[in-house]
């Protein structure tokens, strides 16, 4: 199905509009050598109405067989088979060559991809494909496993410093080679981005959106001016007999029904050419925590 694969350069993000519902994402993944884990796609899929017309948006965004990151597309089509139209414009646009294909599902293209990613990289041990259908078991393995879901966490945020944001995640799986949020591969909560964004006071209370392929949530605070001391680091998984709580001068936080995880004083050391800001960035360290299977 796929004939070839030749990566454009990355020139920013192309999210899909606010309106668009329904969102189902897929991640495709490769196992290389050193049991390490890259990023090889990402597709996202939404719907939405255009004057009584339903439209299916894609979003792909691409990488290289190394897991740098590369072009992204966004389309929307309508009428007949549009998922399979919109899944393979938007691929053909970040360089992806198809061969003959007739409309299939969004996986089987995304696994015709991995196939191609496999036979061009010998390092490539395998791939996997996180997908809106798959289970639990299919993708989360040992024992850094979160509790299941017992009662739902709520979540109180009380900004009293200006801010530039706070950005709330679900991490279903990570990516070391990248820095910052670009390390966790999971879903965003626009509710606390956009809520907090550049403002001096606010308040954010909401019930945490829990997805089943949850390894564990992080809300991180991002001060003004960026002030590396100033910023907000709080990792947390659900557990009915705890409770998150943070009060000083720049905010005042509760989560319900949630542990805090303790990594700060983690130093990860894998193998491999990583930069200072890599090194003493919080998120990449609990992606580290994470992957080394330390304990939630």
């Amino acid at each position: 199905m796929i004939k070839n694969f030749i990566p454009k350069p990355y020139k920013g993000e192309n999210p899909l509009p606010t309106y668009v519902s329904n969102l189902r994402q897929y991640i495709l993944t490769g196992t290389i050598t050193g049991d390490y884990k890259i990023t090889l796609a990402k597709l996202t899929i939404g719907d939405s109405i255009s004057a009584g017309n339903p439209l299916t948006h894609a979003l792909f965004e691409s990488f290289t067989d190394h897991g740098e990151r590369m072009a992204v597309s966004r389309t929307r089509v309508s009428g007949h088979d549009r998922e399979f139209w919109a899944v393979k414009n938007a691929m053909l646009n970040v360089g992806v060559e198809f061969g003959n294909v007739t409309s299939c599902a969004s996986e089987e293209i995304l696994k015709s991809l991995g196939d191609w990613f496999n036979a061009h990289n010998p390092d490539i041990k395998y791939y996997s494909l996180m997908s809106p259908h798959e289970s639990l078991t299919q993708h989360i393995r040992g024992d850094n496993m979160i509790p299941s879901k017992t009662e739902p966490m709520r979540l109180h945020l009380e900004i009293c410093k200006k801010c530039n944001f706070f950005w709330l995640r679900d991490i279903r799986d990570i990516d070391i080679s990248q820095c910052c949020a670009k390390c966790f591969i999971g879903g965003k909560d626009n509710r606390v981005y956009y809520g907090t964004l550049h403002k001096s006071h606010a308040i954010i209370d909401i019930e945490v959106i829990q997805h089943p392929l949850a390894k564990a949530y992080y809300l991180c605070g991002l001060s003004d001016g960026f002030v590396w001391q100033y910023n907000t680091h709080v990792v947390f998984v659900p557990d009915s007999e705890k409770e998150v709580r943070i009060d000083n001068d720049r905010i005042f936080l509760v989560i319900t029904n949630a542990r805090r995880i303790h990594f700060w004083d983690y130093t990860p050391n894998p193998p491999g050419i990583f930069t200072e800001s890599q090194r003493t960035c919080r998120n990449w360290i609990f992606a580290n925590y994470l992957k080394d299977g330390m304990p939630l």
